[in-house]
């Protein structure tokens, strides 16, 4: 009896007998387990990726509805605006009266050179046209006079579709194009294009998916006889084209009655499965052939961790400091591992902080230094000026004192670190005007900032010191003094340009004024006010201002 508990204990504290035992009652309920759950992961990765290819479907549906909304918007423009077309719609000349058939004859070309230049902007526009029933006039900008697209559009229009008119249709030839036909009084306008190029002009061809456009049925729209007779509103149908099987998911466009489909193989679904997740059935039928539990607990408390520790090491070495470790591990060991290195990033994070808000306080310190540097000398400036007046001189003083209060009121206000742009063109358009007055016949002025830019921040009295500068030199010279300040937007940069009539800066100066920009070192010669100017600029943009190109 003894001898058999002897010999029952020491099979049990065989480590054989554990292997085979954890490895029953472990790997078989986790192998059911993780079967089940494998397919489960499998569908919902399916349905994400269908999910996926969905929301990007929408985008590109949204790109062709604008698309579609901005040639709408032009031809709006035409039917409404362009008295060309208003003239052919309301007049209709007879060959007898050779004015108004040459006054008609204009208007045809006119028309047809305004229909050339949309279709040349729209470039993904095969046509633009303009339908005249009562004078038998079809205008394109098509090279077929007489082709079936021009036939379609007339032939949609005698037919007294009134569905169709209005809204962007899929028509014509093979049902190839996309039509797009608006009626205004007697008359009809609008553009077609060719969905087949409209794809290629797109980018939206795959390698093994492609996108197609379907009609208002649903019927893909295609060269393909094959293709055609395949409907996207099926959903998730499946068929076999070119020997692979695919799926379709599609959009319906909210400019017109037309979708947007992608085919989809079923070889993309499988392939966008995580790896791991397909490898899972063959990692069930291995597990059951060697000895799972050793493997499990190596790479769960010795793999993981280091996996951890690799990738919160990838991620900071990427420039992501806020990445922390997770502290819950089964191993001593990695836990005090991963909470040093949490806790030696957070002291790192801290510190780059801090530096970060010591530097932007220099910056700070140093704009309001510089900013305080040239406001002395406009006050000097503005009070020489009312200085100059006579006492007899009352309006003139009056108009005086009105700028000069709106002048100071701005300088009050310039302690700010920055000012609108709208803003600082009226003050310097106020100061002028101070200027004017006292120059009345040696100064002229214009200051224009477009509206496109007029939001954009600048540093306050960044401009005026240049101005007075200019003032300041030009009228030692006998004449007229003329003064120019513009803001626009040249390849979506801001562009300020300031000129005078005067003879310029000469190339030594002007290198100077570069050497500066380049290098921040203070130039001999060089005037405060040009280096403070480049320098707020340099600080405030980030050195991505140029103060003279």
């Amino acid at each position: 009896m003894n001898r058999k508990r002897i010999k029952y204990k020491w099979a049990f504290n065989s480590a054989l007998f554990r292997i085979i035992f954890l490895t029953i009652i472990l790997i078989v309920p986790i192998n059911i387990i993780t079967l089940y759950m494998s397919s489960r992961a499998i569908t919902k990765v399916e349905n994400q990726i269908s999910s996926d290819i969905e929301n990007a479907l929408e985008l590109n549906m949204n790109q062709v509805d604008f698309l579609l909304d901005a040639i709408s918007y032009r031809l709006y423009y035409v039917g409404i605006n362009d008295q060309d077309f208003a003239w052919l719609n309301t007049k209709k000349a007879s060959q007898e009266n050779e004015e108004e058939y040459l006054k008609q004859l204009h208007a045809v070309n006119m028309l047809n050179s305004t229909m050339n230049e949309i279709a040349n902007t729209y470039t993904w526009v095969d046509s633009v046209f303009c339908y005249f029933p009562d004078k038998e006039y079809f205008l394109s900008n098509s090279t077929s006079k007489y082709g079936t697209e021009s036939q379609t559009v007339i032939n949609i229009i005698k037919n007294s579709d009134e569905e169709k008119i209005g809204k962007w249709i899929v028509a014509g030839e093979n049902h190839s194009l996309l039509f797009r036909i608006i009626k205004y009084d007697n008359s009809y306008y609008g553009a077609w294009l060719n969905l087949d190029n409209f794809i290629s002009e797109m980018n939206f061809e795959d390698s093994e998916n492609f996108i197609v456009f379907a009609d208002e049925e649903g019927f893909i729209v295609s060269d393909n006889q094959e293709l055609n007779s395949i409907n996207v509103l099926e959903n998730n149908k499946t068929f076999i084209f070119n020997d692979k099987q695919y799926m379709t998911l599609n959009v319906q466009s909210t400019k017109g009655d037309f979708y947007i489909a992608e085919l989809v193989t079923r070889d993309t679904l499988q392939k966008s499965i995580p790896g791991y997740i397909r490898a899972m059935r063959y990692v069930i039928i291995f597990a059951l052939l060697v000895i799972p539990f050793l493997i499990w607990s190596f790479v769960r408390w010795m793999v993981r961790p280091v996996v951890a520790l690799v990738d919160g090491m990838t991620a900071i070495e990427n420039g992501d400091l806020d990445y922390r470790i997770s502290e819950d591990t089964k191993s001593n060991e990695f836990a005090m591992i991963n909470r040093n290195f949490n806790e030696m990033m957070d002291k790192v994070l801290e510190l780059k902080i801090n530096i970060y808000e010591q530097e932007l306080e220099k910056q700070n310190t140093r704009m309001k230094y510089l900013s305080q540097q040239i406001q002395p000398h406009f006050i000097l400036n503005a009070m020489n000026i009312i200085y100059s007046y006579e006492p007899e001189e009352y309006q003139l003083i009056q108009r005086m004192v009105l700028c000069l209060s709106k002048y100071y009121q701005f300088i009050v206000n310039a302690d700010k670190p920055y000012v609108r742009l709208k803003k600082e063109f009226e003050h310097i358009n106020n100061y002028l005007e101070i200027q004017g007055i006292r120059y009345s016949d040696k100064l002229t002025y214009n200051v224009r900032c477009e509206k496109e830019v007029e939001n954009t921040v600048i540093p306050p009295l960044i401009i005026q010191n240049l101005v007075e500068n200019i003032i300041k030199y030009a009228l030692m010279d006998e004449g007229l003094v003329e003064i120019s300040l513009i803001a626009s937007i040249n390849d979506g940069e801001v562009k300020i340009v300031l000129t005078d009539n005067g003879y310029g800066i000469n190339n030594k100066t002007l290198g100077k004024i570069k050497s500066f920009q380049e290098t921040g070192v203070t130039q001999k010669d060089l005037g405060t006010g040009i280096q403070n100017t480049i320098e707020r600029l340099k600080l405030f943009f980030n050195n991505k201002a140029v103060f003279f190109d």
